[in-house]
């Protein structure tokens, strides 16, 4: 077995770098085809397991995309990359809600993580907009205010705040919130 984690470790050493190539020179498929590959040997690791997602996401292989995505949250729950992928999914499922529930414990957790606030901006912000649909308007400015707390400068936030209180016939706060529109 120590043998065997050995030759796994060293062929994953060398199968990184080769897939990473094959990426930046625009060959997907051929980097998606070796990252499979490479799984088949080391189904456990972890930058193998982010270059099978990115390729299979590029490829638009769904199935394979959500597969790796769970395998990625089994073997490393507390991974943010994994975690703001499966927020993904749900979002992508019209499920906002537990989009961001599954996101904001995280940005306690990893407040510099760009990728976990930049998802939970955008999924607070479609959040927003369906309490705003839903005439919950205070719900809606809740949520932003809290995506605001940790991504202060997001225009669209701000810009879909001032939505918000358009809907609710708040005219002199639209307009501050509003003016962030580009």
């Amino acid at each position: 077995p120590q043998k065997a984690q050995l030759i796994a470790y060293q062929y994953e050493e060398y199968a990184l770098p080769y897939i990473k190539g094959l990426i930046e020179r625009g060959m997907i498929r051929n980097a998606y085809k070796a990252v499979k590959s490479a799984l088949l040997v080391c189904p456990t690791s972890n930058e193998l397991l982010h270059q099978a997602i990115t390729t299979s996401d590029i490829l638009g292989y769904k199935d394979d995309y959500e597969d790796m995505i769970h395998a990625g949250r089994t073997q490393y729950p507390g991974d943010p990359f994994f975690i703001v992928k499966e927020a993904g999914l749900l979002a992508a499922k019209g499920d906002h809600a537990e989009a961001v529930q599954m996101l904001r414990p995280e940005l306690d957790t990893y407040i510099g993580d760009s990728a976990l606030v930049r998802a939970f901006a955008e999924y607070s912000q479609q959040l927003a907009m369906d309490q705003a649909k839903a005439k919950a308007y205070n719900s809606a400015i809740a949520t932003l205010d809290t995506a605001l707390l940790f991504h202060h400068d997001n225009r669209e936030l701000l810009y879909t705040k001032g939505l918000v209180y358009e809907a609710m016939h708040n005219y002199d706060s639209a307009y501050v919130y509003q003016k962030y529109y580009k």
